[in-house]
């Protein structure tokens, strides 16, 4: 069983995007996904259908799949509020023979997220953006890196080529997946109950997020079984002495195109 953890201390990087999308591709094996975020700080949402009341996000998201005919036998989404449940999470999906245990996080880096990253046998760490990067590259490395499990970067959101490479030289020294999740509206879409990795090939947007999505998965299993992460994406650049920061700023001088 592999556990895979989204993990990111920074706000809106694509941490539920991306768990999103890693639980609805992987057509034929049974996943749970553990929800960790603080009903009571995060957004709540009405719970979809004839419910009535709250929850979090990720939790009113897996009714809309039981809603769309997705079943237990394929997918459970639970939330997770101390260290008992989250043990509790992790060996019942052991003992029920789930295949992948996919643990979203909250943005604020606290105790049960730590525990969680730690549990983990791969964490990933999304980013939309350069600037998103660089914060979480000095934070991980300056508070974190030694508790870390077998990790990499991820590119999600990223509106173009350029933006997504550069995404990754600022990554620098880490494996980042080959894969990217593009800025397309089909992938939040999912949040709010639709279904686009079901079924028959989209056109459009909806194709091209059908196929990033697809390739995303694949890689992460790959990666998560202990198999050849991508390439570290450090070439043509030699990383100057100082943070993150600098490096980032030190690249947008000298390729002032990617921002335009």
């Amino acid at each position: 069983m592999h556990i895979i953890t989204f993990f990111a201390p920074k706000g809106r990087v694509g941490r539920t995007v991306a768990t999103i999308t890693a639980a609805l591709v992987e057509a034929g094996k049974r996943v749970d996904v553990l929800d960790l975020s603080d009903p009571r700080i995060s957004e709540r949402v009405p719970l979809p259908g004839n419910r009535t009341g709250y929850s979090s996000g990720l939790v009113a998201w897996g009714l809309h799949m039981v809603d769309a005919g997705i079943g237990e036998d394929r997918l459970r989404v639970k939330h997770v509020a101390n260290y008992i449940g989250l043990a509790a999470g992790i060996v019942d999906a052991s003992m029920e023979g789930v295949d992948v245990v996919l643990i979203d996080t909250p943005s604020r880096a606290d105790d049960l997220t730590l525990a969680a990253v730690h549990q983990s046998s791969l964490a990933v760490m999304p980013a939309t953006d350069a600037l998103d990067a660089a914060l979480i590259f000095d934070a991980i490395a300056e508070h974190y890196i030694t508790i870390l499990p077998r990790f990499c970067g991820l590119v999600t959101g990223a509106r173009s080529p350029d933006e997504a490479d550069l995404i990754k030289k600022v990554f620098f020294g880490w494996r980042t997946l080959n894969a990217v999740l593009p800025h397309n509206g089909c992938f939040p879409d999912q949040y709010h109950g639709k279904v686009l990795f079901d079924g028959k090939d989209r056109d459009g947007l909806a194709g091209i997020a059908q196929q990033a999505g697809r390739a995303f998965g694949q890689e992460l299993l790959t990666v998560a079984e202990g198999k050849t992460l991508g390439k570290i994406c450090t070439e043509d650049y030699d990383m100057p002495d100082g943070t993150a920061l600098e490096y980032l700023r030190d690249l947008s001088k000298q390729n002032p195109h990617i921002w335009q």
